[in-house]
C-alpha cells in the first residue's frame, strides 16, 4: 500500500484552494421533515461549492445537519417526512433538485458516488461482497456477470485487500470494520465518479485503521481526480485532509473558508469554541485544569420559528440583537465567509 504521511497529507491540505471548474454547486438548500411534533427545519439555507479535484470538509457538532446536507445532495432523504423545500443543488450544470427520479437514479452511484458512517448497516449481510459489488456496477456499466465479477476483483485489490477472489465469495460480518470500509469505498469507486461523498468514513475504527482510510482516500483521489465532500466532526482531519472547510450549526454554514486561513484566523464564535475544545499535546494549561474548555450549552431543535442566531443561547457575545435578527454572511477576507454580527467580528475578532 501506498501510505501518504500525516506531514504529507497537512501538505496538500494547507497548499493553494483548487481553482478547478465548479462541480457542485449548492445554494439556498433547505430541507425539512414533517413530523408529528412540527416542521424541523434539519437543513436551513446552505450554499457551498465543491470544485474538481478538491477535498471540501463540512464539520460540526452531532445534530447540526451535515449528514441531512449531504443526503439531500443525492435525493436520499427518508420518504415521505423529508423533503428538499427550497434551493438549488447544481451538479455538472444540472439541478439535481428538479431532476426526474430516473435521470436521478442514472446520476447517483455513478456520477456521484457515497461512502456511508457505518459499513455494517451499509452492506447487506445476507449478500456475499461480490453480489453486492457486482450489482453496483451492472447497475451503471453494460457489462456482463463474468465481467463485473473481474471489475469487483480489480476494486478490491485497488483498495488493498489481499486475496480479492476469495474475499468476493464472503459474507460482511467475516471482515473487520476496516475491511468492510475498504469494501465500501470500492463500491464507491466502481464507476469512477467525479464527485465522491464521505459521511464520517472513520468514526467506527480504531485510529490506525482510520490513518489507513484517510490515506486510501487521498491515494484514490490523486490516481482518478476525484472530489471529495468530507463529512465530519474531527477538526483533526480537516487539518489533514481538506482545501476549503465550512463549519456547520443548526442547519446553517456559520463559516466557510480556505482551511489554512480557518485555523489560522477563526472567526465565528462556534469555531472558535471548538478548536479551543481540541486536545493538544504538550498543552500545559489543559493539563493543570484536568480537563478541555467546552461549549455550555447543546445543539437546539430544529422546531418551530428560530429567530435570530441559533447559536445566541451559546454564545458568550450575544445581544438582544443577536436573539431578534439572522445574521447574513459577511466576506471578512478573499473567500473567508461568516455568519456573525459586523461589529462582533470587527471588535471581539480581529482579523
Amino acid at each position: 500500500m501506498i501510505m501518504v504521511s500525516t506531514r504529507e497529507r497537512q501538505d496538500r491540505a494547507t497548499g493553494t484552494v483548487a481553482t478547478g471548474e465548479v462541480l457542485l454547486k449548492v445554494r439556498d438548500l433547505r430541507t425539512s421533515f414533517f413530523t408529528m411534533d412540527g416542521v424541523v427545519r434539519a437543513v436551513d439555507g446552505v450554499d457551498l461549492t465543491v470544485r474538481a479535484g478538491e477535498t471540501y470538509c463540512i464539520v460540526g457538532e452531532s445534530g447540526s445537519g451535515k449528514s441531512m446536507a449531504a443526503l439531500s445532495v443525492l435525493g436520499l432523504l427518508p420518504k415521505p417526512q423529508g423533503r428538499i423545500v427550497g434551493g438549488t443543488v447544481e451538479f455538472e450544470g444540472r439541478d439535481l433538485v428538479t431532476m426526474p427520479d430516473r435521470e436521478l437514479r442514472a446520476i447517483r452511484g455513478n456520477r456521484i458516488a457515497m461512502i456511508f458512517q457505518e459499513p455494517m448497516t451499509s452492506l447487506n449481510p445476507v449478500f456475499t461482497i461480490e453480489r453486492q459489488l457486482t450489482e453496483a456496477i451492472r447497475a451503471h456499466r453494460n457489462v456482463s456477470r463474468k465481467e463485473a465479477i473481474d471489475l469487483a476483483a480489480d476494486l478490491l485489490n485497488k483498495v488493498h485487500i489481499p486475496s480479492p477472489r476469495q474475499r468476493l465469495k464472503e459474507y460482511p460480518h467475516r471482515m473487520s470494520g476496516g475491511m468492510r470500509q475498504r469494501v465500501m469505498i470500492a463500491m464507491a469507486m466502481a464507476c469512477e465518479p467525479r464527485l465522491l461523498i464521505a459521511d464520517e468514513p472513520t468514526t467506527a475504527l480504531d485510529v490506525t485503521i482510520q490513518a489507513q482510510i484517510l490515506d486510501l482516500i487521498e491515494e484514490l483521489k490523486a490516481e482518478t481526480g476525484v472530489a471529495v465532500l468530507m463529512i465530519t466532526h474531527n477538526f483533526g482531519l480537516v487539518a489533514e485532509t481538506a482545501q476549503r472547510t465550512a463549519v456547520m450549526y443548526a442547519g446553517r454554514i456559520v463559516e466557510d473558508a480556505p482551511t489554512k486561513d480557518l485555523f489560522r484566523a477563526p472567526t465565528h464564535p462556534y469555531t472558535r469554541g471548538l478548536l479551543k475544545a481540541m486536545p493538544r499535546l504538550g498543552s500545559k494549561s489543559a493539563a493543570t485544569r484536568g480537563k478541555l474548555p467546552e461549549i455550555p450549552g447543546i445543539v437546539p431543535k430544529l422546531t418551530g420559528d428560530l429567530r435570530g442566531c441559533a447559536f445566541a443561547p451559546r454564545c458568550p457575545h450575544a445581544t438582544q440583537t443577536c436573539w431578534s435578527d439572522a445574521p447574513l454572511p459577511i466576506e471578512v477576507a478573499p473567500g473567508h465567509l461568516v455568519r456573525c454580527r459586523p461589529d462582533l467580528i470587527a471588535s471581539e475578532y480581529p482579523q
